[in-house]
């Protein structure tokens, strides 16, 4: 209970720690279950949770979300879902909000768009958050 009392986690997550310390696969399965029908385990709040929480100065693109719930051990069809939630409007909104959180220059154009590209947004979206936040290029 301790290890779900520090932060939500997701069942692969639980699983594979109590098999790593020695539980069978059957208890495992019979504990999981027990706490989703107690609801103190949801692999799909704790995905939409870690979504909603890209925000601001910890903005990430769906690409790094993706990524990120892979790592703690959602399931593909629980990232879909959170995912799904989270539009192209909704991605360049956070976009935004991140370089306006980090307050780059119109000179800082390279740098704001490398700061995009590590959080894991596509190129479409990060153009568009340079030109929204920055203004166009000029061609």
């Amino acid at each position: 209970m301790r290890r779900l009392a520090a932060r939500d986690r997701f069942s692969g997550d639980l699983r594979a720690w109590l098999l790593g310390k020695g539980v069978s696969e059957e208890a495992a399965e019979r504990a999981i279950a027990h706490l989703k029908r107690r609801r103190l385990l949801n692999d799909d709040r704790t995905a939409e949770n870690l979504v909603e929480r890209s925000a601001g100065k910890a903005a990430k693109g769906r690409e790094r979300l993706r990524a990120e719930l892979r790592r703690l051990g959602a399931d593909e069809e629980t990232i879909e879902r959170a995912l799904a939630a989270r539009d192209d409007g909704a991605e360049l909104d956070a976009a935004v909000r991140l370089l306006e959180a980090k307050d780059f220059g119109p000179d800082q154009r390279a740098r704001a768009g490398r700061l995009l590209a590590s959080r894991g947004f596509d190129e479409e979206t990060v153009r568009a958050a340079l030109d929204a936040c920055l203004g166009p290029l000029d061609e």
